[in-house]
């Protein structure tokens, strides 16, 4: 099929582009001056005038346009202009009037990337790190919209308040168009050599994501070694090498860089697309797996993943119990628990013909465990020198200063391999546990990492109760103080796994704390462990139906035990966390909706998550629940990433991923809020809210296809969850949430008669949660007047709704509705 084009000759181009187009646009925009120019456009910085506010012009090389015509363009950027992601700039406005084609941007005064390699040359790591994130969000975003950039590089990254904006994706999308012409001029057709990949630079038209990808490798290659692998040389050269040349090691450059992220942009830089990251979703996941302290990263042997998720599983089996015997002595020359050295493993095998796999599994289960923060695991390179030494236990446990000891050895039994793993008590030499497992080796590439995953869980929540308590034993000097605390916790632990006990079980607690505060008066903690029996209570109460008097009354007693701890100790963590934690579930449970409550915790939860330790992370996820309650969604997720870094132990793990999924929605990063949500699923797969989440996504998120077989599965789990106790109502929400899903997919009849019935079931018709939802199925159906009546039913019964509701994503098209602005507005 022929297509007819223009010819170059034909494209009317103004002298002046500057006078051309500031006559074009002065009703709209006033052109200031030119701030910059490439192959392909110049842009120009503007007043919009009627939002009175800067914006950046690009305004596309004319003679670019008679080869294709700029009417796909204009095709492209309505499709672009629907791009709403916090890393990606984004189109304002576009139009065209006398063969000049311009799109509007927002006028970030910021450098861009270009501008910080010129000056600094290389990256910090951690910056480089942290770049590709964002840039990895940006794309993950944009891809799963059907939009490939194909021209990324650091011209294009701005920065703007700490963050990186990934631009320029409208003239990207006319590159294949333009290339398929057989345009050849070097400004355009060639675009940016330096950072082309192969497939690009061969002038293949149907590029995917991957394109974007290898890119990015590029970009982060520069970032950490000072230039491009292939640096800037004439535009044949450097894509010849693109296509055929293997990049130079980025560690023999900089040998600072570690290795896992040496291996990620060898992967980002492979030839062939197939031999890459699938999704940008993929690298950010392989760049957050990564330690985050440089000098504690090995690199790890992708093919010894399946044998290590062995190892890990005998770990799990391994004494980080709690010792039930009597109070371990205080030594402070004693190094803590959380240092661990990893040995290497013998190599058992009648021929010596494991060795490869006894190393493999080795720095393998290093990597994992380094992980986590507040671990400190000993480097492969720390340990190596000790691999054939016979050296006892306790002089080696010295020189490396660790407290625990992890060993092992590997042998061949016919078709078997059988793993044995050993933890030792470091000082005291004494072997703790020993576990042995055999697998089949054909067996072995079968297991998944979700395997380990729980393994490692269940690892990570023995070893932090451990130290919980060797924590808890070391800050008093009395036995009897010390043996009365734990008695507490055990009966709050079982308060917690058995509900109908409550009653009994948190009384019963509380009175031996307060005989281990009489016996040790300095002792702090007996005082804080009173505050969260007092607040659990209060959840328990609540939970049980007993009413909010009794609520209030539970609460007001964990407040005066964490002001009595503050009394004794003003600068105590654990004390402010609670406090903190205390001033934020008043509000959030609507016993007062003071908002001062919301900036009090806040501001004691800041104190308490700015030092390091066991219940740092607790510290951070309740302040994330306090920013995102405040419609902050990107401070709150921030806060939540970083505690799930830093939860070592999981002690917290499901609350952190439910923030992490639902301020991810709201900030329209719904390929995170996804991850999430199967992470939870996976995770917790008892949790009703990662059931809610699953439904929500269904009948919500744009990544997502609705399926109503699996929603109306979800809702008979929701059913069985009810059952075992996880709270009365799941069922009525879970029908719902089934009825937005069948809304979703055009069955609003079924829809309203699915949501009505989940009404007349309801043991609470006036429960919160239950109208919530009521609410977002009716945004679904485009219901506007029975959502805004139930917005107000909403917000009389529980006022501390209405902060969320002002930024919640859900309801955004509603935000200028005359009636929501007053329902949000009202005392």
């Amino acid at each position: 099929m022929t297509r007819l084009v223009r010819s170059p000759k034909e494209t009317r181009i103004p002298r002046d582009l500057f006078a051309a187009l500031a006559d074009i646009l002065r009703n709209k925009y006033l052109l200031d001056s030119e701030i910059g120019r490439g192959g392909m456009a110049r842009v120009y910085l503007a007043k919009d005038l009627r939002y009175s506010r800067d914006v950046a012009i690009k305004l596309l090389d004319p003679s670019l346009l008679g080869f294709r015509g700029w009417e796909r363009f204009l095709r492209e950027v309505e499709t672009l202009a629907r791009l709403n992601h916090p890393n990606i700039l984004p189109l304002l406005d576009s139009g065209e009037a006398d063969d000049l084609v311009y799109y509007v941007m927002p006028f970030v005064p910021g450098e861009t990337l270009r501008d910080r390699l010129t000056r600094e040359h290389a990256l910090p790591i951690g910056d480089a790190v942290a770049i590709a994130l964002e840039m990895a969000d940006a794309l993950a975003y944009a891809h799963s919209h059907g939009v490939v950039h194909r021209d990324l590089k650091p011209e294009n990254i701005l920065f703007s308040s700490g963050h990186a904006l990934l631009a320029d994706f409208g003239v990207a999308a006319i590159i294949s168009d333009v290339n398929e012409s057989g345009h050849e001029s070097e400004g355009f057709a060639l675009g940016t050599p330096a950072y082309m990949s192969p497939e690009q630079a061969t002038g293949e038209h149907h590029l995917d994501g991957r394109t974007d990808l290898y890119a990015l490798g590029v970009v982060l290659f520069e970032m950490l070694a000072g230039a491009p692998p292939f640096g800037f040389s004439t535009p044949q050269v450097v894509m010849a090498k693109h296509r055929s040349e293997p990049p130079p090691s980025v560690r023999q450059l900089r040998p600072s860089v570690p290795p896992f992220l040496e291996a990620i942009v060898n992967r980002l830089l492979a030839k062939t697309p197939a031999d890459r990251f699938t999704t940008a979703l993929e690298l950010r996941q392989a760049l957050l797996a990564g330690p985050a302290a440089p000098h504690r990263i090995s690199f790890r042997r992708f093919t010894w993943i399946p044998v290590s998720l062995v190892v890990i599983a005998l770990l799990a089996a391994l004494v980080f119990r709690p010792n039930r015997g009597s109070p371990p002595v205080r030594n402070v020359s004693t190094p803590p628990q959380t240092e661990l050295a990893v040995l290497y493993f013998d190599d058992q095998s009648a021929d010596n013909s494991l060795g490869y796999l006894a190393r493999g599994l080795t720095e393998d289960l290093i990597n994992r465990l380094q992980q986590q923060e507040i671990l400190g695991v000993r480097s492969p390179e720390a340990v190596r020198p000790y691999r054939a030494s016979s050296i006892p236990l306790q002089q080696l446990a010295r020189q490396l200063g660790v407290g625990m000891v992890v060993s092992g050895s590997v042998a061949r039994f016919g078709p078997r391999i059988r793993v044995t793993v050993r933890l030792s008590d470091a000082v005291s030499g004494r072997q703790l546990e020993s576990a042995q497992r055999e697998v089949q080796i054909g067996d072995l590439l079968e297991l998944r990492d979700s395997v380990a995953d729980e393994v490692a869980r269940s690892l990570r929540r023995r070893l932090g109760r451990e130290l919980q308590l060797r924590e808890l034993r070391e800050s008093t000097g009395n036995d009897r103080a010390w043996t009365l605390a734990r008695q507490a916790e055990d009966l709050r632990d079982e308060a917690g796994v058995a509900p109908v006990s409550g009653a009994e079980l948190y009384p019963r607690a509380d009175s031996l704390l307060a005989q281990a505060e009489r016996l040790d008066r300095r002792w702090i903690e007996p005082t804080v462990l009173r505050g969260w029996v007092a607040f659990d209570q209060a959840g328990w109460e609540r939970a049980n139906g007993k009413g909010l008097p009794a609520v209030r009354a539970s609460l007001r007693s964990a407040t005066e035990h964490a002001e009595r701890a503050i009394i004794l100790d003003s600068t105590s963590p654990p004390a402010l966390e609670l406090l903190g934690t205390i001033k934020y579930r008043q509000f959030a449970l609507g016993v007062s909706n003071d908002t001062m409550l919301l900036q009090q915790a806040e501001r004691h939860l800041r104190t308490a998550a700015a030092v390091p330790g066991l219940r740092q992370a607790a510290a951070l996820r309740t302040l994330s629940a306090v920013l995102a309650t405040e419609g902050r969604s990107a401070d709150a997720y921030n806060s939540a990433e970083r505690a799930y870094r830093l939860d070592a132990y999981l002690s917290d793990g499901s609350s952190i991923v439910a923030l992490l999924y639902g301020t991810a929605l709201d900030l329209g990063k719904d390929a995170e809020a996804v991850q999430w949500c199967a992470e939870g699923r996976r995770a917790y797969p008892d949790n009703w809210f990662f059931v809610h989440c699953q439904l929500t996504l269904f009948g919500w998120s744009p990544l997502v296809i609705p399926d109503v077989k699996k929603a109306w599965a979800l809702a008979a789990e929701a059913v069985k969850l009810e059952a075992a106790g996880e709270g009365a109502g799941l069922p009525q929400q879970a029908e719902l949430l089934t009825a937005g899903v069948l809304a979703r997919v055009g069955l609003r009849d079924s829809a309203s008669r699915v949501a009505e019935r989940a009404r007349r079931k309801a043991v609470d018709p006036l429960s919160p949660e239950l109208i919530y939802d009521d609410a977002l199925v009716h945004m679904r159906l485009n219901d506007n007047a029975r959502t805004l009546l139930l917005l107000d039913t909403l917000v009389r019964i529980a006022p501390q709704y209405r902060m969320l509701l002002k930024t919640q994503r859900t309801f955004r098209p509603l935000q200028s509705d005359s009636t929501f602005l007053r329902l949000m507005g009202r005392d």
